[in-house]
């Protein structure tokens, strides 16, 4: 890995799973903090809303995920050690 490293003066590598979506007529509704609690009226936006926090939140879980996430800590402190 040093001898990667080496070579670059500067590497940065930053993966996220994000998404930011809102409700048309309820913009205040927050799946992940509201749940399905948070649903009025069965609006079909906030029901959407709610199953795409649920699949992020099942990636976020994954233990490949983690795994890529505690492998890019490593990869920034290693490139940090190189740039010094």
């Amino acid at each position: 890995m040093d001898r990667i490293l080496a070579g670059a003066a500067r590497v940065s590598l930053d993966i996220k799973l994000s998404w930011r979506g809102t409700c048309p007529r309820r913009h205040v509704y927050n799946p992940r903090l509201q749940r399905q609690a948070g649903i009025r009226g069965g609006c079909h936006f906030c029901t959407m809303l709610y199953a795409i926090s649920q699949l992020a939140q099942k990636v976020e879980e994954l233990p490949q995920y983690q795994e890529l996430q505690q492998k890019m800590a490593r990869f920034d402190e290693e490139a940090e050690k190189c740039r010094r």
